[in-house]
Order: structure tokens, then C-alpha cells, then sequence
């Protein structure tokens, strides 16, 4: 049964896991023939024992950061133990969003050795919490740039 044999030796990745190994020499030779996959070198972001994942929204020049705490290295509202919202965002990012032409949207990243290291860029993010929320005012004022 494949399910019962590891992922290594299955020639498949298990569905919506993202296996992290102590070195490039222990990913499977099926991985890398493989053109759907895309193998990063891990880098996360540690405060303690927690993972870290940060995310940046913004419209225009107004904006907000959070940073999200979890047990596992795929920080998910499953395995959550805190979140902060941050006020500060790495000039890299500013540099980033300038240099793709983003007016609106949302980079994932995580703080690595002191620098910002961005996991995604979204140009179509959507928002699932209070509609009342001061954040999303402050981010919704964004579009006032944008009138004539």
C-alpha cells in the first residue's frame, strides 16, 4: 500500500506536508526529475521552540504586519500559539514591493539571520476576520492614492 510506505520511497509527497531533511543529499532523485516540485533550503524563523511566519499587507503606502507563532515549521491556524501584530517592516520588502510594481497585496516572509527571506507574493490577497476591524480601515484609506 503506498500510503504505508515512507514519502522518500513512495515517489510522492504526502498531501499538503512539506518534508524538511538534515541535508540536500537526502532529498529523493525522484524530487529534483520531478517539475511540479520546488525544493527551498529551510530557513525558519525561531522565537524559542516556535516557528515563526511574518506577513505584510498593504495598499498603496498604508499597510500592517503580523507575526504568527505555531508549533510546526508550517506555522497553520491548527497548530497557532500566538500572534502579534508588528509595526516595523524590513526596507527590503519596501525595496521588493517598489521593484515588482505591487500597489496592493501581501508578502509572506520570516526573519532569518537578521534579514527578511519571502516565502510568497500575493497580488490578490483576501481577508477572512472582523470587517470592522482598525487594521483593515487603516489599510482600506490605501485607496484614496489611487482617486482622481
Amino acid at each position: 500500500m503506498l500510503t504505508a510506505r515512507p514519502w522518500q520511497l513512495a515517489g510522492q509527497l504526502p498531501d499538503r506536508h512539506y518534508p524538511v531533511v538534515p541535508s540536500i543529499r537526502d532529498v529523493p532523485g525522484w524530487v529534483w526529475r520531478n517539475p511540479a516540485y520546488i525544493v527551498e533550503r529551510f530557513m525558519p524563523e525561531r522565537d524559542g521552540d516556535l516557528y515563526c511566519i511574518r506577513g505584510w499587507m498593504f495598499l498603496g503606502s498604508f499597510s500592517y504586519g503580523w507575526r504568527l507563532l505555531g508549533t510546526d515549521h508550517m506555522v497553520k491556524a491548527g497548530n497557532l500559539v500566538r500572534h502579534e501584530f508588528i509595526d516595523d517592516v524590513p526596507d527590503g520588502l519596501i525595496d521588493l514591493k517598489q521593484r515588482a510594481g505591487f500597489d496592493f497585496g501581501k508578502f509572506d516572509y520570516v526573519m532569518h539571520e537578521g534579514k527578511p527571506i519571502v516565502l510568497d507574493l500575493n497580488k490578490t490577497p483576501a481577508y477572512a476576520c472582523d470587517p470592522d476591524s482598525p487594521r483593515l480601515t487603516h489599510l482600506s484609506r490605501g485607496i484614496e492614492e489611487f482617486l482622481p
